[in-house]
């Protein structure tokens, strides 16, 4: 193989990498932004169940087992599920091994 064969295919490989950084970086950034809304949903849940009992208690007919409540704490369980599979696909981003950083493919 020629030296510029080889210099086209360190290039190659070069570039594919950055390719591959690029990915991961938007894919991470992608399931933040979905963190980051489901964060807000189940931040605006937990004040809506709050009031809902603040209300109750207020009014002395606290029953958490009214239909609203019950369907406030299964969408703060939901969404709370879904922020652990976020969390966990960002982790399994975050350590997948792509060649990244500096590399001196003048010894390759």
């Amino acid at each position: 193989m020629t030296g510029n064969n080889r210099f086209k295919n360190k290039v190659k490989v070069l570039l594919s990498n950055c390719r591959e950084e690029i990915e991961k970086t938007t894919s991470l950034g992608k399931k933040m932004i979905n963190a980051s809304r489901t964060n807000s949903e189940l931040h605006e849940t937990y004040e809506e169940l709050g009031v809902l009992v603040y209300k109750g208690i207020k009014d002395q007919t606290v029953d958490l087992s009214t239909l609203k409540a019950r369907e406030l704490v299964k969408r703060i369980d939901m969404l709370e599920e879904e922020l652990k599979l976020i969390e966990e696909e960002v982790k399994r981003i975050k350590t997948a091994s792509v060649p990244c950083g500096p590399h001196d493919i003048s010894r390759d």
